[in-house]
């Protein structure tokens, strides 16, 4: 997240993110979530961990906000899709500056002992990349 006004008013927000593939039966893993922490309890509360970047260890962080915004897999990869986030979700904006979310299946593991999984483009992807996660974010100014 850019930094925002001080006195901005968050309106609504969507995620936007560029499926690439699924490998398995990912419907047994039940809803997609957006998890994200609250940016507002300390300097560094925003991040999972130690870093800016998002790390394997991070997911074991607990986050603040629970399904602030749930992602449809749509058949076909290779696409753009977008989610809005809920009124809790916005909460979780970071104003000043960066904005940390993870993805997390309802179902961590459905038991059959096959992969499953879903991929997206990752801010790995060129600076200029459309295929970056992005996150659109409408405000008012009083």
């Amino acid at each position: 997240t850019g930094t925002l006004p001080d006195n901005a008013t968050i309106v609504s927000a969507d995620l936007r993110l560029f499926y690439t593939s699924k490998v398995g039966n990912v419907a047994t893993l039940g809803p997609l979530y957006v998890d994200m922490r609250n940016p507002y309890l300390s300097p560094t509360s925003y991040r999972y961990g130690l870093a800016d970047v998002i790390e394997a260890d991070d997911y074991q962080i607990s986050s603040h906000y629970l399904a602030a915004a749930t992602v449809v897999i749509p058949g076909a990869a290779n696409r753009f899709i977008t989610s809005p986030l809920t009124m809790q979700g916005l909460q979780g904006i970071n104003k000043e500056g960066r904005t940390q979310m993870k993805l997390t299946f309802r179902v961590p593991d459905d038991g059959d002992a096959l992969t499953d999984q879903v991929s997206f483009g990752t801010g790995n992807y060129g600076v200029g990349s459309s295929g970056r996660p992005r996150l659109f974010i409408t405000y008012q100014i009083p």
